[in-house]
């Protein structure tokens, strides 16, 4: 009201200048004292809201820090908050425990007094804390910043970690003491196996250069005893090296690509006489959806398959052990190959079966078990299997026996290997007594395109030859058991080739023994080949072809070709301490017409270097004075072309490390003690002769040794003088099976298994001083080893050459030379 007076008053002041002054003061005082009435009255209401909303506000803080503190003490670590000033907020109770402080007095405390830097870097971080006692304890840190009420604040998370690093520190002193043992362990079998290898070269060695003198037959009886008996302990030896490797992870696994019907063949062809020895037969098959090539480690594979066959054979006293391999599709629809070994021996119990494939256990450890061993094939063939990914096992045999098994995964190869078939229209007649070989070759023939039929005696087979001519679909060849109770083999091919009608059938005699009589025999022109089991595919297949004409299957005839060598004897130094193996080798090499001359230390090998220029040096490493090692360097050092002499590491210390410490050393090659012969002479001739054979030289024509090689007739002399002439023939049986596996494995561009037979053949052939043979061996293993084309050609040529030079060393002419040497030998040492 008064401001509508006040306001009216103003207005007719300003109107027509009438202004009641005295009305107009009473006014105006009486609205500043309204006004100051509405300023006191709105303070009041202010006040009181701020004084509700401040209680408000410090009720929910309170609630809160009342939540948060829970929360934080309700978590397992430490947490500590620290203000920026770096002294200490809060801390929750898992910090209490840890620091052993109330939470009330180490607020405001700094937080290094407790060991904690607050202004560390974020994250995590490693340090060591102290309680409220001063004790310390390792804690493990994690800072992190957080904004608090408008303020930033530093948290940090920490736990003690003492025992975790206790644990750590056992650990690790667990893990070196383990490392210290298995160092430990692999340095006794390293030293135990050099010392070992040393007397053992030189029984072996010098038994073998005994075996090489005129014995009478009980002599021979007893030395090959002793080299037979050396042989078993190097096997052992072997064998628990390989373990040692394997257990160290130290065996590496190659991964290449290669033919698997030749790897099983050369299994079975290898442990044939082992089984036929005890009268069992041995066969192998390999089904025809599995890959001719694959890829992986053939040598550890090969490995493997032989410590299963041979167990098979050991426990095995009648009956046969076969090797068959099949292909198996898993669930997830992955291709493995299967590999079983079944044999027909006593079987193995349920509680015997949990002992094997375990560590240095036998099945009959008792101290009149028949077998021998130490319990580490079965386990070594687990750890390589398991190594490729797969698998092994045993389980008992259909009719009785054991089967072991083993199952791998298996890369693809790109080679394709396909053989052609031989015709669906071809019938084969298989006469064996022994069911697995005519499932095996029932298998293989079905295999080639045949139409096969299996009988189990030569009067079935007489039978079935006249059911089938009457029904017009006779039978195209047939394949032959040796001996066979009631009508053998030989018995059979006399009975029809004497009937006019079926005297045409080609007869194909596969022998487990005995073909060599054979052949010798009256009966051996009654069949058109004559093979010895196990047969290999590729030789069945090629006397098959040979009988029915299918030229398509069999490689193109090849003229005879041979590769001049100079044959140059070698000068060589052989060191070592040890008179035993210096005499071994030297030996050897004397044997083989090299000069030798010896050395006792590296000093005097670094001497005898220096002042003679030799080919090859074979240096012992482990030597008084100055080691192998040692000398090697000074070789190496010198100022003339002898630094590049050949030195090879010849000794008996047999790890890998020690290979590479050769090698590392400048050594050109490695070979561990014992030795065997054909391996010395190898690898002597590879490093002595005066350069590698030229691969683009041509190769020239010449005669086979019945002409007048005279460092082969001196060989001839030489070995009629001490009674080892029946060697020759032994290389001819080998000869022979070397080359159709160059024939078989050219086909198949197996380059590696090339190599392998090339040098096996190389050796050999060196020995018997056959030095056409040895030099093509020699450009055909650099060819092999390189997987060049060439190989293939020079593969053809040397099998070629081989059958030739067997075919001679078999032959009248060569017969007719022998017994002249052996006469003349007699003469001389009467």
């Amino acid at each position: 009201m008064r401001h509508r007076l006040l306001q009216r008053q103003l207005e007719r002041a300003t109107r027509d200048g009438t202004v009641d002054v005295d009305r107009l003061a009473a006014l105006v005082s009486e609205a500043y004292v309204e006004a100051d009435a509405e300023r006191a009255r709105t303070d009041i209401s202010s006040r009181v809201m701020s004084e509700e909303l401040m209680k408000l506000h410090e009720m929910s803080t309170a609630e809160a820090s009342s939540r948060v503190r829970a929360i934080l003490d309700a978590v397992g670590e430490g947490v500590v908050i620290v203000a920026r000033d770096g002294t200490i907020e809060a801390i929750n109770r898992a910090a209490e425990a840890l620091f052993a402080i109330a939470a009330d007095d180490a607020r405001g405390t700094a937080a290094s007094a407790l060991g904690l830097d607050a202004n560390g870097e974020l994250g995590t971080a490693l340090a060591t804390a102290v309680r409220k006692d001063g004790s310390t304890f390792a804690a493990e840190l994690t800072r992190s910043e957080v904004y608090l009420d408008r303020r930033t604040v530093r948290v940090i998370i920490l736990r003690d970690v003492s025992e975790r690093n206790e644990q750590r520190s056992r650990l690790e002193e667990a893990i070196s003491k383990a490392e210290a043992a298995s160092r430990a362990k692999s340095d006794f079998l390293a030293t135990m196996s050099h010392e070992i290898r040393t007397p053992m070269n030189g029984v072996i060695g010098m038994v073998g250069l005994l075996l090489d003198t005129a014995l009478n037959p009980t002599q021979q009886a007893y030395a090959t005893t002793i080299r037979d008996s050396a042989d078993a302990l190097l096997v052992l030896i072997n064998d628990i090296l390989d373990f040692s490797k394997i257990e160290a992870r130290t065996v590496e696994l190659e991964v290449l690509d290669f033919a698997l019907v030749p790897l099983v063949e050369s299994v079975i062809e290898l442990l044939a006489p082992r089984a036929h020895a005890k009268g069992i037969e041995i066969a192998a098959f390999v089904a025809k959806d599995v890959p001719r090539h694959i890829r992986g480690d053939a040598g550890r594979l090969r490995q493997v398959l032989t410590n299963f066959v041979g167990n098979g054979i050991k426990f095995t006293d009648r009956g046969e052990v076969s090797l068959e391999v099949s292909l198996e599709v898993d669930s997830e629809g992955a291709r493995r190959v299967r590999f079983e070994v079944v044999d027909t021996g006593p079987g193995i119990s349920d509680a015997d079966k949990a002992k094997l494939f375990q560590e240095f256990v036998q099945v009959d450890s008792s101290s009149t078990r028949k077998h021998g061993g130490t319990g580490l094939g079965l386990a070594i063939s687990r750890r390589i299997i398991e190594a490729m990914n797969g698998e092994v096992g045993i389980r008992d045999s259909d009719g009785g026996g054991s089967t072991f098994f083993a199952v791998m995964p298996f890369e693809e190869s790109t080679v394709v290997s396909d053989p052609p078939k031989l015709g669906l229209e071809r019938r084969v007649l298989v006469i064996d007594d022994n069911a697995t070989n005519r499932r095996i070759f029932e298998r293989q023939l079905g295999n080639m395109g045949f139409r096969v039929e299996a009988v189990e005696s030569g009067d079935m087979a007489l039978a079935a030859i006249v059911k089938a001519a009457f029904g017009n679909d006779p039978f195209h060849v047939a394949v032959v058991d040796h001996q066979m109770p009631g009508m053998s083999g030989d018995v059979f091919a006399r009975t029809l080739k004497a009937i006019p009608t079926f005297a045409q059938i080609p007869l194909i005699l596969a022998s487990s023994g005995g073909a060599e009589a054979v052949r010798s025999s009256d009966a051996a022109p009654f069949f058109s080949t004559i093979l010895t089991k196990p047969v290999r595919q590729a030789a069945l297949r090629e006397a098959i072809a040979t009988c029915i004409g299918e030229d398509a299957v069999r490689p193109a005839p090849v003229a005879p070709v041979v590769v001049e060598r100079e044959g140059r004897k070698l000068r060589v130094l052989v060191v070592d301490d040890n008179h035993v193996n210096t005499l071994v080798a030297s030996g050897y090499l004397e044997r083989a017409g090299h000069r030798v001359d010896c050395a006792a230390s590296g000093r005097e090998a670094v001497d005898a270097v220096t002042s003679f220029p030799y080919d090859v040096v074979l240096m012992d490493v482990h030597m008084p004075d100055l080691d192998g090692l040692a000398a090697t360097a000074l070789v190496r050092s010198l100022p003339s072309k002898r630094a590049r002499t050949p030195i090879i590491a010849l000794t008996a210390s047999a790890m890998r490390e020690d290979r590479e410490a050769c090698l590392a050393a400048g050594m050109d090659d490695f070979l561990p003690k014992p030795f065997e012969r054909s391996a010395l002479l190898a690898m002597v001739e590879r490093w002595g002769e005066s350069g590698a054979p030229d691969a683009s030289a041509p190769v020239v024509e010449e005669e086979l040794p019945a002409t007048g090689d005279a460092a082969f007739w001196r060989m001839v002399d030489d070995l009629c003088e001490v009674g080892a002439h029946d060697v020759y023939a032994k290389f001819a049986v080998e000869a022979r099976r070397d080359a159709a596996d160059l024939r078989d494995t050219a086909k198949i561009a197996d380059y590696p298994r090339i190599a392998s037979t090339a040098h096996r053949l190389r050796g050999a052939a060196g020995t018997l001083a056959l030095g056409v043979i040895a030099a093509l061996a020699t450009r055909l293993e650099a060819a092999g080893k390189a997987h060049t084309e060439e190989a293939l050609q020079l593969a053809a040529d040397l099998a070629h050459h081989a059958d030739a030079t067997a075919g001679f060393l078999e032959g009248p002419a060569f017969a007719a030379a022998l017994a002249r040497s052996r006469a003349k030998a007699l003469r001389t040492g009467s």
